[in-house]
């Protein structure tokens, strides 16, 4: 059977660039940086699972014989680069800035495509591993925020294996998830000192309570029953026995109400 699949790719995309036959208005991103896109509903709902999702489930509605959608969560520049890969299969990925590649694979995922989700993280691993390195701190929020980001959960769960003690010097390190903490703070082969762990320890559990004051002599026994049960599965982890006693009193002491009751 001979194909002509790359004349295709090209006509699909003339009717894109030139707003040919459009009967859908998509308005993306926020001001100041805000684009009303002219699409074609057949195409989206064919080749998108969330468009499919939302034409056929009446999310979109219709005015004057064009479908109109206001998508604020992604940038016009984004969404340019997913109508060209929709309407073409075409995408290009060397020339995107690495921070665009972040911004275009949550798109992705927000948009439920799946393949180039899988085909962007593996361009990132293999062509710009350097950089998810270099930017771990910035990235590792929205690497684990996302379930479909498995291959680069796994790159980033593999860096922290090869270095957990540069990690508990990490102004993010409430970021992470609880079962990475926990990892961390039960291995015994990094050689940090148990109450830098504790400090660290206490510190991710505050900064998960923003409403939490800073100054613990102001905490009301609320405050402590919060802070608890958020390091329930962390402080059993803790060798306390291996803190000095002048470490022990200044930095643990002061939160023995969050402690079990032996210590």
């Amino acid at each position: 059977m001979d194909t002509f699949l790359l004349t295709l790719s090209k006509d699909l995309n003339k009717i894109l660039k030139n707003e040919l036959c459009y009967d859908f208005l998509i308005t993306i991103g926020e001001e100041p940086d805000i684009k009303t896109f002219k699409v074609h509903s057949a195409i989206l709902c064919a080749r998108c699972p969330y468009f499919q999702v939302a034409l056929s489930n009446n999310w979109i509605k219709k005015e004057n014989d064009k479908f109109t959608f206001t998508k604020p969560n992604i940038f016009p520049k984004t969404f340019n680069v997913i109508l060209i890969h929709l309407y073409g299969g075409i995408i290009d990925l060397n020339e995107q800035e690495s921070s665009d590649l972040i911004l275009l694979l949550e798109a992705s995922d927000e948009l439920c495509l799946s393949e180039l989700c899988e085909h962007i993280q593996d361009f990132i691993i293999t062509k710009r591993l350097v950089w998810l390195r270099e930017n771990f701190l910035s990235l590792a929020k929205i690497v684990y925020q996302h379930l479909t980001f498995d291959r680069l959960q796994k790159i980033f769960t593999e860096m922290i294996y090869e270095n957990p003690k540069d990690l508990f010097k990490l102004e993010t390190l409430s970021e992470l998830p609880e079962d990475i903490i926990l990892f961390l703070i039960s291995r015994d082969d990094f050689f940090i000192r148990e109450v830098q762990i504790w400090e660290q320890i206490i510190k991710w559990g505050i900064l998960k309570y923003p409403h939490l004051d800073p100054d613990i002599t102001y905490w009301t026994i609320k405050d402590f029953e919060t802070l608890k049960n958020r390091l329930r599965k962390s402080i059993p982890l803790i060798r306390f026995y291996q803190m000095s006693s002048k470490e022990f009193k200044e930095k643990v002491v002061p939160f023995k109400k969050i402690l079990p009751g032996k210590l």
